[in-house]
C-alpha cells in the first residue's frame, strides 16, 4: 500500500510532466476508439439500410426461359420456396416478395431514370420504419397504382403528392411500356441511391412487368438473428436442392469460377457470367482500392432484378423449369467490409506508430526521473525500503500514467462520438449513416484491448529505467551530485 502511495504522490507532484504523459497516452487512445466506434457505426448503418432496402437478409431469385428462347426473372409460385424455409427450420422475422422497375420516371418535361420496387405494403413495417416521409402517408389514399418517391426525385421532376407521373420500362419479355402512377408520400432522402429507388404495389408493378397476377421477382428472407445469415443461407441452399434446380453460390470472387446447379438430386457444371448493373445481388466482387471499391458497390446496389446475376441461368435454364438462386446481405457487404478493413488497417497502423511514439517518450521522461530522484532513491533505500519496492514504485506511476491517459482518451472519444450523432452530416455517402446522421457503436472488446495494451506498454516502456532505479547502490546514490 504504501508503495502504490509513494507512487501516487509522485505523479500527483510533477504536474505538468504527468499531463503531458497522459495527454500522449490519450491521443493514441482517443483516435483508435473513435476510429473504432465510427466504422462500427458504419457498417452496422450500412447494413441497416441495405437491409431495409432489400427487405431482407436472404434472397431467393428465379430464372426461366420462355418458350421464344427469352430468358426471365420471375418466380411463379412461392409454394415450394416457402416449404424449403419451414423444412431448413431457419427462425425468420417475415418473408417478403418484391419485384423491380428499371426505368424512367415522367411528369411533364421532366424526366429522371429511377428503379421502383414493388412491394406489398401490408407486410413492409421495416421499410415503413426505415423510410421517413416528409409528405403525404402510407395509409392514407394508397391506390393500386400509388407511389412513393424520394425526396431528391420529386425535386428532379417538380413532383408533390396527389400528382400524375409516367413510368417508362421494358418488361421481362423486353417490351416498352408505359403505365401511370400517383404520387402518394415523398420520402426523406437516407442514401445518396434515393434517386433510384421508388416504391410502389407489388400486383401493379408486376402488370406493368408483364408478369401474371401472383407472380413476383425475388422472395426476401428477414432473419431473426442477422448474424446467422450465411448459415442459414448454406442450410437453405441444400434443403432447396433436394426438389428444385438451385445454382450454388460461389466460393470465389472470381467472375469466371464455375459454378455446380444442383437439379434435384443430379449436378451440372455452369459458367458464372460477369455481372454487370442488372446483376442485382449476384455478389460484389473484389476491390482494387478505394475507387474500385465504391464502383462495384454502385454496380451491385443497382437493381435487385438481373438474369446475369444467377449462375448458370444463360446455358442451363429450361423452358417452363425455373433456376433459383440464393444470395445475402453479406455478399453485398462485402466490397464495404473491404472498405472499412482499409481503414481499420490505416488507423491501426498509425495507432502502432503513436504508441512507439510514446514509449519513447515515457522511457525517456524515466530516465530522466531516475536522475533526478537518484538521492530521493538513496534515502528510501537506507531507510530500509527493499529493491523490489523500489522497482514497483516506479512501475505503478507507470501503471497510474497509462489507466489516465488511456480512460482520459476513451471517454473523450465517446464524448466526441456521440455528440457526432446529434450532427447532420452532409458530403458523405448517406447509405453510411442513419437518417443523415453518423451512428457511433463502443466495441466494448476494442476497448478494454486498449485499456490494457497502453498500461501494459507504459509499463513496459518504464521497466528498464525502473530496474535500473532499483539496483542503485544506497551510498553512491546518496553522495550523487544530481
Amino acid at each position: 500500500m504504501i508503495v502504490r502511495q509513494i507512487a501516487l504522490r509522485n505523479v500527483l507532484r510533477q504536474k505538468r510532466r504527468s499531463l503531458l504523459l497522459i495527454a500522449a497516452i490519450a491521443f493514441g487512445a482517443f483516435a483508435i476508439t473513435l476510429l473504432t466506434g465510427i466504422t462500427g457505426g458504419i457498417e452496422g448503418n450500412t447494413r441497416g439500410n441495405l437491409t431495409n432496402l432489400y427487405g431482407g437478409h436472404l434472397y431467393i431469385r428465379g430464372v426461366e426461359r420462355l418458350e421464344t428462347g427469352t430468358l426471365i426473372q420471375v418466380i411463379r409460385d412461392e409454394t415450394p420456396l416457402v416449404a424449403a424455409i419451414d423444412e431448413a427450420g431457419i427462425e425468420v422475422e417475415s418473408v417478403l416478395k418484391r419485384t423491380s422497375i428499371r426505368g424512367s420516371l415522367i411528369m411533364g418535361s421532366f424526366e429522371s431514370s429511377a428503379t421502383i420496387m414493388g412491394v406489398d405494403w401490408k407486410e413492409e413495417a421495416l421499410l415503413k420504419e426505415r423510410l421517413p416521409l416528409v409528405s403525404g402517408s402510407f395509409d392514407s389514399g394508397m391506390a393500386e397504382n400509388s407511389i412513393i418517391i424520394p425526396e431528391k426525385l420529386a425535386l428532379k421532376l417538380k413532383a408533390e403528392v396527389g400528382d400524375e407521373i409516367l413510368a417508362r420500362m421494358t418488361t421481362v419479355t423486353n417490351q416498352n411500356n408505359v403505365v401511370n402512377f400517383i404520387v402518394a408520400g415523398i420520402a426523406k432522402d437516407t442514401s445518396d441511391y434515393a434517386d433510384a429507388y421508388s416504391y410502389a404495389d407489388l400486383d401493379y408493378t408486376a402488370k406493368a412487368l408483364n408478369l401474371q397476377p401472383g407472380e413476383f421477382q425475388s422472395l426476401n428472407i428477414l432473419l431473426k438473428d442477422a448474424d446467422s445469415t450465411d448459415a442459414a443461407a448454406a442450410i437453405l441452399q441444400e434443403t432447396m436442392a433436394k426438389t428444385l434446380t438451385v445454382s450454388v453460390r460461389p466460393t470465389t470472387t472470381d467472375p469466371t469460377t464455375s459454378t455446380t446447379v444442383a437439379t434435384g438430386g443430379e449436378t451440372v457444371t455452369s459458367p458464372v457470367p460477369a455481372t454487370g448493373k442488372t446483376g442485382g445481388m449476384g455478389g460484389m466482387g473484389g476491390m482494387g482500392g478505394m475507387g474500385g471499391g465504391m464502383s462495384s458497390l454502385r454496380s451491385s446496389l443497382g437493381t435487385v432484378a438481373g438474369v446475369s446475376g444467377v449462375p448458370g441461368a444463360t446455358t442451363d435454364a429450361a423452358v417452363g423449369k425455373p433456376i433459383y438462386s440464393i444470395s445475402t446481405i453479406n455478399d453485398m457487404m462485402k466490397t464495404v467490409d473491404n472498405l472499412l478493413s482499409i481503414l481499420d488497417s490505416i488507423g491501426k497502423a498509425a495507432f502502432g506508430i503513436l504508441l512507439v511514439i510514446t514509449m519513447v517518450g515515457i522511457g525517456n521522461t524515466f530516465r530522466m526521473m531516475l536522475l533526478e530522484r537518484t538521492k530521493e532513491i538513496g534515502t528510501m533505500r537506507a531507510l530500509g525500503m527493499q529493491r523490489k519496492e523500489v522497482l514497483w514504485v516506479f512501475l505503478y506511476e507507470a501503471i497510474f500514467l497509462g489507466l489516465a491517459g488511456s480512460l482520459a482518451g476513451i471517454l473523450l472519444a465517446f464524448v466526441i462520438g456521440f455528440a457526432s450523432q446529434l450532427l447532420p452530416m452532409s458530403g458523405i455517402n448517406s447509405l453510411f449513416l442513419l437518417r443523415g446522421h453518423i451512428s457511433f457503436v463502443i466495441d466494448y472488446v476494442m476497448v478494454a484491448i486498449v485499456l490494457a495494451s497502453l498500461i501494459a506498454l507504459s509499463v513496459i516502456a518504464a521497466f528498464s529505467p525502473s530496474r535500473r532505479a532499483s539496483l542503485l547502490d544506497p551510498a553512491a546514490a546518496l553522495r550523487s551530485t544530481h
